[in-house]
């Protein structure tokens, strides 16, 4: 058992740092020690496992694979531009939707298979969740993909309307295929787990669950309340056991989908309280979000003083997380470019605005600088006070 879990968690390192590789060995190795073999190894480390009392930690390995699975997924969808991708199904492969969900589709049978098989409520629900979730990144990704096709025709850089049809044709035919399969899954999944959530256990596994469940109903644009009630309930469960950090991303959260409601003294209120909970001292990379967070509400408040003030503190904390984020795996890379670069571009407008003085346009010259060294840090993957340096005296030559 202990061989096991250690080999699971040597392969969750591997694939946290990107090694993917190693990551699919390390974890695959751990259903290989219950049973010899060379076929069926999952299915049958799995059935010795729990003839030994050990199903648990063989469901574990199973979606540790499945988490593999789909990061080797994301690198292979971002092989090429989008557009690329979205010609090569409709052109190439009849436009069909197992086409486009091809690289997923190992993960996803993993997490289906995890959540078929296992007898304990709170594996099942994780293995539901990610596949949830890797459905909501699957429509995100084509549907900007089609969009950017059907509503940029001029992008095709051709003027054959033949080809022009039969691409625009194709590309309609392919999201409306996936737009049903979307929707019909996602929607068998929150059924699914909605009528599991009863028997979740009282665990900081089962307070991150509702947290998950309430970030996917979010995407989903389900009605909010659901959400809030989820994430209020993982507030209170994480209060119970005594964690105050699980606790701060579940108020976090709260906060998060409150801002999006436009209930925005309801969003300072339990942004600040997560801030509290998790100050940047002791979770920075929590506190971060919230900080930023607090700084897009109080701008919409038209506090300007509290709004930098909150800026400069998540900008701070994220300053002194930027090699670890730089140095981890692809998708940490890719969120990079997609949630964390918006933080730079927001603090530097609003430290721009009519009010501003030499001050503040010096501050936003020193964001604008952060932001060139972790666009380059992201880019090569290694970040280095040599190249913190190099890059910092170049710009400060080019002003």
């Amino acid at each position: 058992m202990n061989k096991a879990r250690g080999l699971r968690l040597l392969g969750e390192y591997f694939q946290q740092t990107g090694k993917l590789e190693l990551s699919s060995f390390g974890v695959s190795w751990v259903v290989r020690v219950a049973l010899p073999g060379d076929t069926a190894v999952l299915q049958q480390g799995r059935e010795v496992a729990e003839k030994l009392g050990e199903n648990s930690e063989a469901s574990a390995a199973i979606i540790s694979l499945g988490n593999t699975a789909r990061a080797i997924g994301n690198q292979k969808q971002g092989q090429f531009p989008p557009i690329t991708t979205v010609l090569n199904v409709v052109l190439n492969q009849g436009g069909k939707v197992a086409a486009a969900i091809a690289s997923y589709q190992p993960a996803i049978e993993l997490y289906q298979e995890v959540a078929r098989e296992t007898n304990a409520p709170l594996t099942e629900i994780q293995a539901q969740l990610n596949h949830l979730s890797i459905l909501l990144e699957i429509d995100k990704y084509w549907q900007s993909a089609t969009e950017s096709i059907i509503n940029n025709p001029d992008g095709l850089e051709t003027t054959d309307p033949n080809f022009i049809d039969r691409v625009m044709q194709g590309t309609k035919q392919l999201q409306r295929g996936l737009t049903r399969y979307i929707k019909e899954n996602t929607e068998k999944l929150e059924v699914q787990i909605k009528a599991q959530l009863g028997n979740l256990p009282a665990s900081r596994a089962g307070v991150y669950a509702r947290i998950k469940l309430a970030q996917n109903l979010k995407e989903l644009k389900q009605e909010p309340g659901t959400g809030a009630q989820l994430l209020a309930t993982a507030a209170k469960s994480a209060r119970n056991l005594g964690d105050p950090k699980a606790e701060a991303y579940a108020l976090g959260n709260l906060g998060t989908l409150y801002e999006e409601n436009e209930q925005l003294s309801a969003a300072e209120k339990v942004t600040k309280s997560a801030l509290s909970l998790a100050p940047a001292s002791a979770a920075p990379e929590i506190a971060y979000q919230w900080q930023w967070q607090l700084g897009r509400i109080l701008t919409r408040k038209k506090d300007r003083e509290g709004a930098i003030a909150a800026y400069d503190a998540a900008f701070n904390t994220l300053k002194s997380l930027r090699k670890d984020l730089a140095a981890s795996d692809r998708n940490i890379k890719f969120s990079f470019r997609d949630d964390i670069e918006p933080l730079y571009r927001q603090y530097v407008r609003l430290l721009v605005r009519s009010q501003a003085d030499q001050k503040d346009l010096e501050k936003a010259r020193q964001v604008l600088e952060q932001l060139q060294i972790a666009e380059l840090d992201d880019f090569f993957g290694d970040p280095c006070s040599e190249v913190d340096r190099g890059a910092s005296q170049c710009m400060r030559k080019a002003q």
